[in-house]
């Protein structure tokens, strides 16, 4: 009976993480070490979990939560770099700037990403005429929180066309098939004078 408890103890292990890996989208590492900490405690204690080994899991699992969380912290983009280096391409070659505030839990981000962006017409029409900055808000910050304040996104995705020198000419929030962005991204391009 004590092997059955282990393995549904294992089982809820596996779906908590599941529901954690939207948020840990690109960590396959991290997930797979906390999936495999009560396996690798069963081997070294030659048991299924109890108190003492549960309780050394938990600790095991708390350590590696503090890592990840420090690791995460050191992968928050500059998002400052980002928008002022291409607003300086975008200046010297004359184009339109499209800032996209994604975050990679994002369903309507996805979804923008693999119709719209990807569409063969929307590529044609941003080439030579847009510099495209996306801007990802999977890990929330300060600097982050910020800029959403400052260019006012209250969701994701926020997608903001912007002239040459930064100033907004269009924007829209949530998923935008692409003969829709084709519109609006030929009003900004009117707005701002680039044939």
């Amino acid at each position: 009976m004590l092997w059955v408890k282990g393995i549904f103890g294992i089982i809820f292990i596996a779906v908590a993480l599941w529901f954690l890996k939207p948020l840990l989208q690109g960590k396959i590492l991290y997930i797979a070490i906390l999936a495999l900490l009560p396996i690798i405690l069963m081997i070294f204690r030659k048991q299924w979990v109890n108190g003492k080994t549960g309780i050394a899991f938990l600790a095991l699992f708390f350590a590696a939560f503090i890592v990840g969380v420090q690791f995460q912290k050191s992968v928050i983009p500059n998002y400052g770099n980002q928008i002022s280096h291409s607003l300086a391409t975008a200046n010297e070659s004359n184009q339109l700037v499209i800032l996209d505030f994604y975050a990679d839990w994002c369903a309507a981000c996805k979804e923008l990403d693999e119709y719209t962006w990807s569409n063969e017409k929307v590529q044609k029409a941003l080439k030579n005429t847009a510099t495209m900055v996306k801007l990802d808000f999977t890990l929330t910050s300060k600097a982050g929180t910020e800029l959403q304040q400052k260019y006012g996104v209250r969701g994701l995705p926020t997608v903001i066309i912007t002239d040459k020198t930064g100033k907004e000419l269009k924007r829209f929030s949530g998923f935008l098939k692409p003969v829709p962005f084709l519109i609006l991204f030929n009003e900004a391009k009117k707005d701002a004078g680039i044939n």
